[in-house]
Formats: structure tokens, sequence, C-alpha cells
């Protein structure tokens, strides 16, 4: 589902360094452009959908600047577009499946070692109602991270030559999936963030297996081979 993105680690390598430099214009369009390259190239903008959200958030008060958002306010399935709009004063508009819009933003959530940076999309449909989840960023410590998705949401572990894998649905065609991956050692300072994590999440996946997951042990939040570099 995933391809590692070689542009995207550099940019987001700096955001957490310095977070909000993920905010600047130049950064936020690398950022974007990383993701891109990830997920595939999106769909033309759905008109009616668009125009929609805009309805949504015309009498919205906007932001002057970003709020570190913590990760577990972050990923959740409650989201709408107008909470977007009060946390992220620039969420660039991205097209998704088909009846769906994304509001794409850079997503700092503190400076803390187990804090995350890097792009965030979340796809409402045309009831505004969030159906995914998508992220792509660096952390020194992913286990708060997956704590927060993985055990809530059923999904469950995978052999992986990564540090970590999670899915739900079929391990060849996942519907849902959090990868931990470390990042290339050559290509970071000594102080940079020792993984990089993948987040995929759907309405469905989620809303399916929460009632499996909480009847199931908790999962492993890393694996034991696991360590920080």
């Amino acid at each position: 589902m995933f391809n590692r993105p070689k542009i995207l680690a550099g940019v987001l390598v700096a955001a957490v360094v310095v977070p909000y430099v993920l905010l600047d214009d130049h950064l936020a369009q690398a950022a974007r452009a990383g993701w891109n390259g990830l997920v595939g190239s999106a769909e033309q903008e759905k008109d009616d959908l668009l125009a929609d959200l805009s309805s949504a958030l015309d009498h919205h008060p906007t932001p002057t600047h970003a709020l570190p958002t913590p990760i577990e306010q972050a990923f959740r399935f409650d989201i709408t577009p107008q909470w977007v709009a009060s946390r992220w004063p620039r969420a660039t508009t991205v097209a998704g499946d088909p009846k769906q819009l994304g509001m794409r933003v850079a997503m700092v959530s503190g400076t803390r070692p187990d804090d995350v940076a890097g792009s965030l999309t979340y796809y409402f449909d045309e009831h505004h109602q969030l159906q995914r989840i998508t992220f792509t960023g660096l952390t020194a410590d992913p286990r708060r991270l997956l704590a927060t998705i993985v055990t809530p949401n059923g999904l469950k572990s995978q052999p992986t030559t990564s540090a970590a894998r999670y899915i739900a649905g079929e391990p060849r065609h996942p519907t849902s999936e959090v990868i931990v991956q470390h990042p290339s050692a050559t290509a970071l300072p000594a102080q940079a963030p020792r993984a990089e994590v993948l987040v995929d999440l759907r309405r469905d996946d989620i809303v399916q297996r929460r009632s499996n997951a909480r009847q199931e042990p908790e999962p492993n939040i890393l694996p034991s081979g696991y360590r920080r570099w």
C-alpha cells in the first residue's frame, strides 16, 4: 500500500527538529508533493463536494496560526470540516475516492519525543462525514501513536522487515494499514527522529473492528526486535 517517499523524509526531519517550520509555504508545498508521490496522483477535485465543504466553512472563524494538535485528538472519526478549519489556518483540498474530498494539513502534535510531525489528510463524504485518515510523518518514539490507533481500531500485527506493520483486511490487499519504518541512517543527522510512520485508516474498517478489538488481548505495540537507532 505504501512506497517510501525520499523527498518527504528530508522535509519531515526538519519539521520535527523545528516543528513549526512545516508551516512555511515552501516546506508545506514540498510535504504535499511527497505525499502525492506516496499515495499516487489525486483525481480531479469534485466541484460539487468542494462547494459543499466551502459552504460549511464560510461562517467558521479562521485562526491566525496552526495550533499543536495532540495525537489523541487528530486520529478520530468524529472530526468535522469545521473542526479542521478551527485547528489549521491553511488546509489544502485534495481529491479522494468518488464522492470524497480531502483536507490536507501540516500536523505538528508537540515537541516531546513521542510527538509526530508530518502530512495529515482527512477525507470527507458528501454529508461531511469523515471516511478516511492518512498520515505520513516522523517521530522519535512511535509507541504513543501506535497505542492511539492500533489497539482501539482493531488492527492486527503482521510479519514485516520494517519495525512494525498493522493491517485490517487481507495482508496482500489491506484496507487499513499502519507501518513503522526506520529512516535511512546515512540520511539523518545525529539528533533526528528514529522512525517514519505511515498511516491509512478507513472508517468502515474501524467501525467493524472496534467491538472485536475490545474482546481480544492487546497486541504488543512494537515487536520485541524493535530498537531505537
